[in-house]
Parts: C-alpha cells; structure tokens; sequence
C-alpha cells in the first residue's frame, strides 16, 4: 500500500514538473504579445459588421495621423475581411486624398476631373473651388450634427486646408480653432482634434492657442511619427528649441523605422530632419546640425533632391540648405515667426539656405 502511495505521489510530480514548462511557456507567450495600438481614441460608428469595426476605427485614426499608406493598408484588411462595408471603400479613398500635402499629379488628376464630371457641372472649378465646396457640405452636416468629433474634425481640416489656398485664411484658421478648442476640451486623446489645432494655430498670432494640443499629440499617437514630429511646429514658433530637438529625434527614428517597415514614405523622416537642424542651429549647436544634414543622403527612400543637398559646400551656419528659414532675432525669448509655407505643410521642397544665425541660449 505504501508502495502504490509512493508511486502514485511521485506520478503526480512528475505531471506537475511536465506540466510547468509549458505553462511558462504560455506565460511567455502572452507577456511578448504586440502591445495594442497607440493611435488615440476615435469613436467612428458604422453599418459594417462589428468584426471589422476595430479595424476602421485604427483606420480612421491613422488617417486622422496623416499615416496614410498604412491607413489606406489597415482600409483595405478590412475591406479584405468584409467585402460589403462601404466605409473600407471610403477610407482608401480618403486615404489618397493628402489634404495639407499635395494635389494629384497631372495624370491622376485627369481620371479625378473625369470621375468628378459625373457630379459637378462646373468643369472650370479650381483645386480651391472644388475644397470649399467639401468644405460647405462638411459644414453643413457639422450643424446638422453639432459636437460630433469626427464631423468636426474633418470641417476643421478642411478649414485649414482653405487658409492654405490662401482663401480668407485668417478667417478660416479662427473659425477651425472655434471648432476645435471645445472638441479637444470633450476628446483630450482624439489624434484629429489635437493633429488639426497645430495646424489651425501654425502662424504667429495663434501659435500660444496650439500649444496644449502640441503637449498632448504625441502622447495621443505615439506609434505614428507625423505625430511625433507636429508639436514641433509649435516649439518652434515659441521658441522652445530644446523641446522641438526632442520631438524631432523621437520622430525621426519612428520614420526610419517606418520606412524600413514600408508602413510610410521618407518625407516623415526628412521633414523631422528639417526642423531638428534648424532647431540645433537656433540653440547654437552647429556640429549636431550638421550632422543632421548629411545623414540626409543615408535615409531609406530619401530622394535625389535630398541626396543632391548633401553635397553641398561645407555647411556652415548661413549655408546650411533645407532648414526651415524663420524672420527671428535669436535670443532667450525669440518673437513669434512666420515659418515658409512648405514647412507648415509638411512639404519637402527646397527652401534655400538659412540666414546667418548668432548662437542663442536654449529655451
């Protein structure tokens, strides 16, 4: 009896020892899981079924990061899943559709003015025509819909991407603010509201406005580098160069490692590279700008234009190429400053060298 009690304890270690690898492993397992996304919250109800519904709204908040190659990819998975959801077809679209960073091609515009002849019968419209009539509907449904986040972020963007065509611009930039300030009161972690007040607030006289929303985005959208990157439009505007070299060294390495990833394009990485020599410059640090600049050439999918700037005559200061050029007296306290329009886009055209600038103490 002894005999079969002593087996039967040592049968029974036996299965517990065999059976503590393999929970350890699940334990592993689970603990080096992908964390879920850090995109910001959006709220974005739709008829598809509930099993893609996380998937549009990851969507939705990439595109509100301006992430729009993996915005139009995260569409097209749940498209992919459910051939019927009408708002995977609208994303991808909206995901071709860079409202602050270019207009289509020649070409591309062609089939887009064909396609669009089918519903506007003005077939002389501008690119500016055709925005403020987007812009119109959009206003429209924000008052049929008033505090709707997602309706009057895409009305506040469209505001600003009016201003940008120089039409009524301080008027519109003020009423997108109108907009936003209370939605980024109710939505503290939607990545548009707060993505969209820099924007709104990138010119001198509203940079102060922007700056609760520049604190709060990257923390909003951690995982995209557009996000990163834009509260550094506002640092600069306030002259807070130290704030804006660490914003734009964060980014900088989230669009390397996009681009490795092919999730983004390299003007994620280049434009980043802009501000932080431009801010290393302004804080007296010439050698890091430097340095900057000729890494330029190095970086994936960089283009000939951004390749061609490295081969520059030796960068000193008032030659430096491609930083953002700012009307500034360096100092403590720098004034607020008008930054070119590239530059508040997120366009990467060449700018021209830099004014000559004095070393001035970090702020």
């Amino acid at each position: 009896m002894r005999q079969q009690r002593r087996f039967t304890s040592a049968f029974g270690l036996l299965i517990i020892s065999l059976a503590l690898p393999s929970a350890a492993l699940r334990a592993d397992t689970l603990s080096s899981a992908k964390p879920p996304d850090q995109l910001g919250k959006v709220n974005f109800p739709t008829s598809c079924p509930a099993e893609v519904q996380p998937t549009i709204e990851k969507a939705v908040a990439l595109l509100h990061s301006f992430q729009y190659k993996e915005s139009e990819q995260t569409f097209a998975g749940a498209a992919g899943r459910e051939p019927k959801c009408a708002t995977a077809y609208w994303g991808k679209a909206m995901a071709r559709f860079h409202q602050l960073w270019d207009f289509p091609d020649d070409k591309t515009q062609g089939f887009i003015s064909a396609a669009a002849a089918l519903f506007q019968k003005k077939s002389k419209m501008t690119h500016a025509d055709r925005t403020k009539a987007y812009s119109t509907v959009l206003e429209r449904l924000y008052r049929q819909n008033p505090g709707d986040v997602e309706i009057g972020s895409f009305y506040a963007l469209s505001l600003v991407s009016l201003a940008d065509e120089d039409s009524d611009a301080t008027a519109n930039l003020k009423k997108a603010i109108s907009v936003l300030d209370p939605l980024l009161q109710q939505h503290p972690d939607h990545p548009g509201v707060a993505h969209y007040m820099i924007h709104a607030t990138d010119r001198p006289e509203f940079a102060a406005q922007g700056l609760e929303a520049a604190r709060r985005y990257a923390a909003i959208a951690p995982d995209s580098a557009h996000a990163i990157h834009m509260p550094s439009h506002i640092f600069v505007r306030l002259g807070l160069w130290q704030d804006s070299v660490a914003s734009n060294i964060a980014a900088n390495a989230s669009g390397a490692h996009a681009a490795e990833m092919h999730l983004a394009e390299s003007h994620y990485q280049t434009h980043a590279m802009d501000f932080l020599s431009y801010s290393y410059l302004q804080s007296g640090q010439e050698a890091k700008a430097r340095e900057v600049i000729e890494h330029t050439g190095h970086v994936v999918g960089a283009s000939d234009e951004d390749k061609a700037l490295t081969k520059t005559k030796p960068m000193t200061a008032p030659t430096l190429p491609r930083a953002p050029r700012l009307n500034c007296t360096a100092g403590k306290k720098p004034p607020p400053c008008r930054l070119p329009r590239s530059a508040r886009i997120g366009k990467t055209r060449r700018i021209g060298p830099v004014p000559s600038v004095p070393r001035a103490a970090a702020t």
